[in-house]
């Protein structure tokens, strides 16, 4: 690890820390002493974390202790105290944004801050702004003694419903394991339990104080990048307006004139094909054309714009969670919807959550084998899970799920202090459905639905429908072109045997979409096609006491942006594999004890490249941890256990690198060490 550039960072960092400390709207109360342990999930810094914020908003404060109170939302909200309620339980309130730093902003920061005082069962926890959900987060299951800890997330793409005043805001916590539960929610609480949620915005540009701690939200989601942009090819004054899957970019052109387009027809095959050809020639200013301050700004711009419009794809309700609870695999849940006409992208963002039975879904037998061995009231429905969309019973995008692992999943002493990869800030997962916007601009309300295939009770999801505006029309036209979607290949191979039963899962899916838009920046055709390998082998033996899984998600993503003559404005690739592996050996002793060894490790890895007329431009996430440790329980009592977590976190663009490996065990982090110096070494 570079040492110098370590303690530049850590000076520079301290400077800042105590400059905003010194502003109210950045000052934090300190956990009090018996809140013993920070708990922490290891992600790369926001570059907000170099910058003091112009405001914060304090939207939420909760405080449940012994007799259960607690008090109201700090934002005009309203709670009313009992000493016994229903689970799933919410805070609601008024949201406005603060009156003395009116947007628009460069960054907006959510922070979740929690603590309990002693030991707590996990919980999951969301917030929603205006109906919309902007976090979905876990809480932590302690090991017998305190714990505090912190999620921050840039929420800068919600910046619409944000933006609003007097729209309703909603804190809701719910138990993570059963689906559906009435009573006292201080049941799981021995002492006190405090929650706070916070906006921070941020004016003018975003800072950089050191190029290679400069890091944002990584994804298709989140394509942005630091003011330390290199030299690139430029736009000039009149531009192309792109549109591209889970990008928020915007550049105008000039000179589109009418374009007549043919009607769809749609083959008995289930393909629809139609080639638009027809359009005015766009014209792509020449490489250098601009100054290097207007080329940066206009990428900043052409990232960092977010959705015009978002429509809650929920439940909705003021006084209970927004999320549908899915039961099943034809548990579908629908909204209707009507979108403005001059609509001219569409991104459907989905939160989804596993829960009871499902949680550990990977690890889930076929029912063929709980048949065999008699156990048929269990609700297991083997490991394949995957998350759809319709529009009006149309097929437009599914995804599988990146495997969520809570606090006190497989092994609680893992996860002491170092928490599962996401388990804090949840991700979410986007569709572009800009090549449907044929279906959905006729003036009409329509059907959007979700589904979980394969699923057991229960999942918790909602979706946030993303919307980008023509401000210079009030209609848009626009077309399904293509739309392929061959049935999903399964190849099962399951073996049952006295002393060893294997079963064996692959899926391969796919889906190609393409679809155009005449708006006023011209006639755009978005492309989208999706692969998707799924392989799960479960090995059981001795009847259950011996369980192995291993688990291969892999996708490849392509979105190509096409002017009239197929002149290629944009293209994204996006690559993600998720592996898991899970070893559960039990041993019976005397006295009702059971001596258990435990092995897991699972990967979070993603690449995309972007490629624009003015630039190339890459992302990747390799966020890995191994666990390993044992435990021996009598009853609901662990009388004893042993466990470690190594995680190794590395972040790579073209502006640099960040590499973070931690070692916990025994509830302290054992190693910590940080480098933003990219090597080609899998050591640090």
């Amino acid at each position: 690890m570079n040492t110098h550039a370590f303690t530049l960072s850590l000076l520079l960092l301290l400077l800042l820390l105590l400059l905003c400390s010194l502003t109210p709207s950045h000052a934090h109360p300190d956990p009090p002493a018996n809140y013993s342990t920070k708990y922490l999930e290891i992600t790369h810094p926001l570059p907000t974390d170099y910058q003091c914020p112009t405001c914060s908003l304090h939207v939420f404060q909760i405080d449940v202790n012994f007799s259960v109170t607690a008090r109201a939302p700090v934002v005009a909200g309203y709670y009313s105290p009992t000493s016994k309620f229903s689970d799933p339980w919410a805070l609601v309130g008024d949201y406005s944004p603060p009156a003395n730093c009116s947007g628009p902003w460069s960054a907006i920061v959510a922070e979740f801050t929690a603590s309990i005082s002693a030991k707590q069962e996990k919980r999951i926890a969301a917030v929603w702004i205006g109906g919309v959900e902007i976090l979905r987060s876990s809480t932590v299951q302690t090991v017998g003694h305190g714990a505090f800890w912190k999620v921050k997330k840039d929420v800068s793409r919600y910046a619409s419903v944000l933006s609003k005043s007097n729209v309703t805001a909603a804190l809701v916590l719910r138990d993570a394991v059963k689906a559906d539960v009435t009573g006292t929610y201080g049941a799981n609480f021995t002492a006190s339990f405090h929650v706070n949620v916070t906006f921070y915005f941020y004016g003018g540009k975003v800072s950089s104080v050191e190029k290679g701690l400069k890091r944002r939200k990584f994804g298709l989601g989140g394509l942005d990048v630091s003011e330390n942009v290199r030299k690139l090819g430029s736009f000039g004054e009149s531009q192309t307006r792109v549109l591209s899957e889970n990008m928020e970019e915007r550049v105008e052109e000039e000179g589109v004139g009418e374009v007549e387009f043919k009607s769809e027809e749609k083959t008995q095959s289930g393909e629809s094909e139609e080639n638009v050809k027809s359009g005015n020639s766009l014209k792509l200013p020449s490489e250098g054309s601009v100054r290097k301050e207007d080329n940066r700004l206009q990428y900043e711009h052409f990232y960092r714009t977010p959705a015009d419009l978002i429509i809650p794809i929920s439940k909705g309700g003021n006084s209970t969670a927004s999320w549908f609870v899915i039961h099943n695999g034809s548990d579908l849940h629908s909204k209707e919807i009507k979108i403005p006409n001059n609509t001219y992208k569409a991104v459907l963002e989905i939160y989804v959550s596993a829960h009871g039975s499902d949680e550990f879904w990977y690890s889930n037998p076929p029912k063929t084998y709980l048949q065999k061995e008699n156990r048929t009231l269990l609700p297991f429905n083997s490991v394949y899970r995957e998350v759809f969309a319709e529009i009006d019973g149309l097929f437009v995008g599914s995804f599988v799920p990146f495997p969520i692992v809570y606090s006190g999943g497989i092994n609680p002493l893992f996860w002491d202090p170092v928490v599962p990869i996401g388990s804090f800030d949840l991700p979410s997962s986007d569709l572009d459905l800009t090549p449907f916007l044929g279906l959905l601009l006729n003036n009409k309300s329509h059907t959007l639905t979700l589904g979980i295939d394969g699923a057991t009770s229960f999942w918790l999801i909602d979706a946030n429908l993303h919307l980008w505006l023509d401000h210079r029309s009030s209609h848009v036209t626009a077309g399904l072109s293509k739309y392929r979607t061959p049935a999903i290949e399964f190849k099962r191979k399951y073996k049952f045997g006295i002393t060893e039963s294997k079963f064996k899962l692959e899926v391969e899916r796919e889906f190609k979409f393409e679809g155009w838009v005449n708006s006023s920046m011209g006639n755009l055709t978005t492309k989208i096609d999706h692969e998707l390998e799924f392989k799960n082998t479960i090995k059981i033996k001795r009847g259950g006491l011996f369980k192995e899984v291993s688990q291969k998600i892999k996708t490849e993503t392509e979105l190509e942006i096409e002017a009239f003559s197929e002149l290629l404005l944009s293209k994204v690739s996006y690559e993600t594999k998720y592996p898991l592996d899970l070893k559960i050996e039990t041993q019976l002793r005397g006295n009702n004890t059971l001596f258990t060894k435990t092995e897991f490790s699972h990967d979070r890895d993603e690449k995309s490249t972007v490629i624009l007329p003015f630039g190339v431009f890459f992302r990747t996430l390799d966020n890995r941890q191994e666990s390993e440790g044992h435990t021996q329980v009598q009853g609901q009592d662990v009388l004893s256990g042993v466990a470690t977590t190594e995680q190794q976190y590395k972040y790579k663009d073209q502006n640099g690198c960040y590499i973070r490996r931690v070692v916990a065990g025994a509830g302290y982090l054992l190693e910590d060490s940080f480098s933003n110096i990219c090597v080609e070494s899998e050591e640090l």
